[in-house]
């Protein structure tokens, strides 16, 4: 107690991660449940999940910390009156996929592949950040899905936060690394493609832009079009809210216990352009950095 243990999160983390490096262990435990205690939020819980799945520690517990952070951040989603929700509920749409990493990340460090994947795979599908596409392809290679793993190492690779272990990873499925740089290569379009829609005709001989929010839920095997709202940009665009509506999305919900129910907002920029007389929806990564280590 006393002077030396300051009531801030951030620096029992940080203690409890200079402990881990040292290999103390219990001292490690000990600061970050000091740090859940002075601040329970998802963010710091997941923050102390993620350290120790990283280093297969107390494992059971971080799987209480990851489950908690996902929760407490699915509680604050639900019910959200898309025509006021503010920067902060997209932020926090966003960090539910770190979220959900996390606990991916927990179960397959408990040795349970299977079930992690659909967890890490909701997370690279929402938020594709290198280091969620590094995990998704660790566990396809434990799963033995040689194939899906060399493909996900390249996707990953493709991202602006990937992480130096995957070109590692890459060149050991592929025994050599003569093939790594066309794979990434041919990955960088595939990527695009995971953010992008087709949303069908356009007749304007204009090219046009606008933002819009969509209110998703986790309605079965896709996910459900709650809500559209116009942001900014092209006022002419306005009426194609009810197309967005129609849109199909990427089955970014886990598709697992504690799904169901789940709502998130993501942003996204239509653009319709005269030459192709077509209209696509791409979606908006984060901001935030989606690395959580």
């Amino acid at each position: 107690g006393g002077v030396l243990a300051p009531r801030d999160p951030e620096i029992q983390i940080a203690l409890g991660r200079a402990y881990l490096n040292l290999d103390k262990i219990p001292e490690a435990a000990n600061a970050f449940d000091h740090a859940a205690r002075i601040s329970a939020t998802p963010p710091v819980l997941n923050e102390i999940a993620y350290q120790l799945a990283s280093r297969k520690i107390a494992l059971d517990k971080a799987q209480q910390y990851a489950t908690a952070a996902i929760s407490a951040t699915a509680e604050d989603l639900h019910g959200i009156d898309l025509a006021h929700a503010d920067t902060n509920q997209i932020d926090e749409s966003g960090r539910l996929g770190v979220y959900w990493d996390t606990l991916g990340w927990v179960y397959f460090q408990q040795g349970e592949a299977k079930k992690a994947e659909p967890y890490v795979r909701a997370a690279w599908l929402l938020n594709l950040s290198g280091e969620s596409g590094d995990h998704l392809a660790q566990i396809y290679q434990r799963l033995g899905e040689k194939d899906r793993a060399i493909e996900m190492c390249a996707l990953a690779l493709a991202t602006p936060d990937a992480l130096p272990d995957t070109r590692a990873r890459l060149t050991l499925l592929l025994g050599g690394n003569s093939r790594v740089d066309s794979l990434v290569a041919q990955a960088k379009p595939a990527l695009e493609k995971l953010r992008v829609i087709s949303v069908g005709k356009f007749n304007g001989h204009e090219n046009a832009r606008a933002d819009f929010l969509v209110l998703l839920s986790h309605g079965g095997k896709m996910p459900r079009v709650d809500g559209v709202r116009f942001l900014t940009g092209d006022q002419s665009l306005g009426s194609y809210a009810e197309r967005l509506r129609s849109l199909t999305f990427d089955a970014i919900f886990p598709d697992a216990p504690g799904g169901p129910g789940l709502q998130l907002i993501r942003r996204g920029t239509l653009a319709c352009s005269a030459q192709t007389a077509a209209c696509v929806f791409r979606l908006t990564l984060p901001a935030f950095s989606a690395s959580s280590n």
